[in-house]
């Protein structure tokens, strides 16, 4: 399957404008890179009055796994039940005009849950973080 096969929207739990990821640079068994404008368009729907919140880095990292999960085979709906370590370099991820890169590692997963490392940084500013922090998701149907 090539990259621009990909329907992002089969893979996640959500739909129309609420689809934040563009699209899927590469990925393998343990990792997948992202890309997306979604944080430049204005009916984002994680935009408020004064603009879309470094703290929405959260949804685009787990929606980058949820695509990771649905591309590996270890797809099951979830729920985002942890976040820990986020970091932020901007108030504002609409500040950043460039494309966002979201880079997300499968650092564990078991028929329970599944936990995620993930990176955001700017296209062509790889080595400036922009946020970061590390999700679990709990897998529907885990018992």
């Amino acid at each position: 399957m090539t990259n621009a096969e990909i329907d992002i929207e089969e893979l996640i739990p959500h739909a129309g404008n609420m689809v934040l990821i563009d699209g899927v640079t590469d990925w393998d068994e343990d990792s997948i890179i992202c890309r997306t404008a979604s944080h430049l368009r204005p009916d984002n729907p994680l935009r408020n009055e004064t603009g879309l919140p470094a703290s929405s880095a959260i949804e685009y990292g787990g929606q980058a796994a949820a695509v990771h999960g649905g591309l590996t085979g270890r797809r099951g709906d979830g729920l985002l039940v942890a976040v820990r370590d986020l970091t932020a370099a901007v108030d504002y991820l609409d500040q950043v005009a460039a494309d966002l890169v979201i880079e997300a590692d499968c650092v564990a997963s078991n028929a329970q849950s599944s936990m995620y490392r993930f990176r955001i940084h700017a296209d062509g500013a790889s080595e400036t973080e922009l946020a970061a922090g590390r999700i679990t998701i709990a897998l529907e149907g885990a018992s």
